[in-house]
């Protein structure tokens, strides 16, 4: 029994790979990904694209997952992606957003295997490509509405998921006391700010939040980005900010 164990083994991994007389750099090897630890509620892209060009995508229905997914690519690089969340405003070539657009709640990943001959085994998981950020203002007027609107220096990401340089913006209206949410991609510095617009002057009062989110321990570059509540205050002249998850929150002096 042990003797027949034996010979199976043997030839399948001849099988698998290539034989003696072949050339090894022109086998293909297979690459099995595990999706076992993916839960979305969203289609699930996944992008295999080898150094040669070689491109295969398969997209996944919400419920429809399957536990793995095997394919055969060229021996050398091949990038893995996947995303989902984009809401129909992504593609593998790009994941920016047009100007005034508030970002897409999006999960993605990005890496690159060496293929060689045989099998390799993996796991795919996915990262919260966004930041989603609470804004509340608190001042003396209950109806007027203060025009409210965020620039940013990154407006998403290129193929490769790495923060795209392009003007962020999105704009609302913010009652007093009413939260006011918008998602924003991974930024590259501090310069993001929040502007205001006065209900009965129109003068615009300008902050930088984005200095203010870096000063309390904010790491734009980590995999999973965290959310942002900030609280301003009219009243108090002052800007509250906290992460999500976090036990402090910081207090900043504003001028208004």
């Amino acid at each position: 029994m042990k003797h027949t164990i034996f010979i199976i083994t043997t030839f399948w991994a001849l099988a698998v790979s290539c034989s003696v007389k072949e050339n090894r750099g022109d086998c293909r090897g297979t690459y099995i990904l595990n999706l076992s630890k993916v839960s979305v509620s969203d289609t699930l892209y996944i992008n295999f694209l080898s150094s040669s060009g070689d491109a295969q995508t398969f997209a996944f229905a919400p419920g429809k997952l399957t536990e793995e997914i095997k394919v055969t690519l060229p021996q050398g690089e091949t990038s893995v992606t996947a995303y989902c969340g984009d809401e129909g405003k992504c593609s593998f070539e790009s994941y920016t957003i047009a100007r005034g657009s508030d970002y897409p709640p999006l999960y993605a990943s990005r890496k690159v295997v060496n293929i060689i001959a045989g099998e390799i085994r993996d796991t795919l998981s996915l990262y919260k490509k966004y930041s989603k950020v609470s804004v509340m203002l608190t001042y003396d007027d209950p109806i007027n509405p203060y025009k409210l609107r965020i620039l940013g220096c990154n407006d998403g990401y290129n193929s490769r998921l790495e923060p795209h340089e392009g003007q962020f913006q999105v704009e609302m209206d913010s009652y007093s006391g009413a939260q006011r949410m918008f998602n924003l991609p991974q930024q590259t510095d501090g310069s993001l700010l929040l502007e205001l617009s006065d209900p009965t002057s129109g003068l615009f009062r300008r902050f930088a939040i984005g200095q203010m989110i870096l000063e309390s321990g904010f790491d734009w570059s980590t995999p999973n980005l965290e959310d942002v509540i900030l609280t301003l205050s009219y009243s108090t002249t002052e800007l509250r900010l906290s992460i999500s998850g976090w036990k402090d929150e910081y207090v900043f002096d504003i001028n208004i």
